[in-house]
């Protein structure tokens, strides 16, 4: 199971419904009113904030590709 499934799964349902929105509103392109932030030196790559949580996504022409939903830690922009 990948990173993402995994931390899904993990989620309350409560926050799945935030989450699947914000995802939702990230494919739609959406993103008045979203704490949206171009991350500094990774061409493409943007985050969206919502409280604790992390959404990253790489967005190339009218490609949209979700790379990670974590909690906000240490390592949270590690990977990329």
């Amino acid at each position: 199971m990948d990173k993402i499934k995994k931390f899904y799964k993990a989620l309350h349902a409560r926050e799945k419904i935030m989450i699947d929105e914000i995802i939702d509103r990230i494919r739609k392109k959406d993103f008045v009113r979203l704490d949206l932030k171009k991350l500094e030196g990774k061409d493409g790559f943007y985050r969206v904030r919502k409280g604790v949580f992390r959404i990253i996504f790489f967005m190339k022409n009218d490609r949209i590709v979700l790379v990670a939903i974590d909690r906000k830690s240490e390592d949270t922009y590690s990977f990329i």
